[in-house]
């Protein structure tokens, strides 16, 4: 955070970022011990989930861990997760179509205040971008994208009712089970922690990245048991 100023920086171009974070990379090589594979975002080919899946997987569990720990906002702020969330994407997700996709998606809909908004509002994002890329050429042909959960998933997350002159049922999600599901879902038990080896890293590069485990050895997290 205090890189910008000390550099005398009133606002951070794309390159410059991209620059400080090579070198950072190549000074603290902080993923020498991850595997190159993605584990839960692994495709069925190369060309299919990987970055982008990892990056909404990110999203949710940020979200998700500050909505842990509810408390009501002031009412009328911006809630900082979702803030970040779109300025990151607005300003520098590589793909500029995604960004533009994304931005004009969260134009539609209301910013979200609360914690718990913020989880229902990057769900209704991601919902409209698997409905806006079902069979898009993109879309990986064994991982097909849906309106997440399918009742399948959670049940409880879909009311359904009945017309009874014209028999016409009508599908309604439950908001509040839908997101008790989510954060179920993105919760910290669902976490796989992957221990690096010993040693990879120093205690220095190690508190740079995350805190310190019990034994001196840091940690590489990724979400890889989600549905």
């Amino acid at each position: 955070r205090e890189w910008p100023q000390i550099m005398g920086f009133g606002i951070v171009t794309g390159k410059q970022f991209k620059d400080k974070v090579e070198e950072l990379d190549q000074f603290y090589k902080p993923f020498a011990g991850t595997g190159k594979d993605y584990v839960y975002c692994k495709g069925s080919d190369s060309k299919y989930r990987g970055y982008p899946c990892s990056l909404w997987t990110l999203f949710h569990s940020l979200t998700v861990s500050a909505a842990r720990d509810f408390v009501e906002p002031p009412y009328g702020v911006v809630n900082p997760v979702a803030n970040a969330i779109r300025v990151y994407v607005e300003n520098f997700f590589s793909c500029r179509d995604c960004a533009n996709h994304f931005i004009i998606a969260a134009n539609s809909i209301p910013y979200p205040n609360t914690d718990n908004d913020a989880v229902f509002w990057l769900w209704t994002l991601h919902n409209r971008a698997n409905g806006r890329l079902a069979k898009d050429i993109s879309e990986d042909p064994e991982y097909p994208k849906i309106q997440w959960p399918s009742t399948d998933n959670c049940p409880d997350c879909v009311n359904e009712s009945i017309d009874i002159f014209s028999g016409t049922v009508t599908k309604m999600w439950n908001v509040p089970m839908l997101i008790n599901y989510i954060k179920e879902i993105y919760s910290e038990t669902n976490i796989e922690q992957n221990d690096l080896t010993p040693g990879a890293l120093t205690s220095s590069q190690c508190i740079d990245l995350l805190p310190v485990g019990s034994q001196g050895e840091c940690r590489a997290i990724f979400v890889s048991r989600n549905p």
